[in-house]
């Protein structure tokens, strides 16, 4: 609410430079509520951005927390997920003048679940720079070489990822597995997977941005 708040401020203290603002989902609401009272004089209007759905993580790490393993979703996390942070979401969504989200399931939640009509919601597929076309060559006596990059935690997917490579490497024995920009230490890392996917298992907690393109096209 005080990021939400201040970002409001801001736009409110630079309202004329601006044809449009541009807020990361949930953080326009407050911004939002201004617009709806004030209308044009709040300021310009607010496009909201959103990459996921946040029913779809709920779904998701409900399942795990059945599991005993959602860390970050015990009952509190539950609690405080339902009665303030999906309404902000809500008022972020509800208050935006257009909203443009990167998958077909963001699409289709806001214009069915929050009654967005289709010419307030938008749905714009992400991009790659040119530095990731990678010219390469594939042969078959290669070792297949799965790539995750992302935050280790939970609402990742990181269990299923594990149980899954378990799976995977009994079907193909010289399958490998790189995690990378996982920011935690390595052994925290491996301690999700069995001891016979140790020698298969490459961790990298920090990347450089410059390096990502290369670390694609390695996999």
């Amino acid at each position: 609410v005080e990021f939400a708040r201040a970002v409001a401020g801001y736009v409110a203290q630079r309202k004329t430079e601006y044809d449009l603002i541009n807020i990361y989902a949930p953080y326009g609401f407050w911004y939002g509520f201004l617009r709806r009272r004030l209308g044009r004089d709040g300021g310009p209007p607010y496009v909201l951005t959103m990459h996921g759905i946040e029913e779809r993580r709920n779904y998701a790490m409900a399942l795990e927390a059945r599991k005993g393993r959602a860390d970050y979703f015990r009952w509190r996390n539950q609690v405080w997920q339902h009665f303030y942070h999906m309404r902000t979401y809500r008022w972020s969504i509800e208050t935006a003048d257009q909203c443009i989200v990167t998958n077909r399931e963001a699409l289709l939640i806001l214009q069915m679940q929050y009654g967005l009509v289709p010419d307030r919601v938008w749905f714009v597929p992400n991009g790659v720079g040119p530095e990731f076309f990678h010219h390469r060559t594939f042969s078959s006596t290669h070792s297949p070489k799965l790539l995750f990059v992302g935050t280790w935690i939970d609402h990742k997917g990181i269990y299923p990822l594990a149980e899954s490579f378990d799976q995977i490497q009994a079907l193909v024995p010289n399958v490998q597995l790189t995690i990378a920009g996982c920011a935690l230490p390595e052994k925290q890392v491996r301690e999700m997977f069995c001891a016979g996917a140790q020698a298969s298992i490459f961790v990298r907690p920090f990347i450089a941005r410059a390096e990502m393109p290369a670390v694609y096209a390695e996999h």
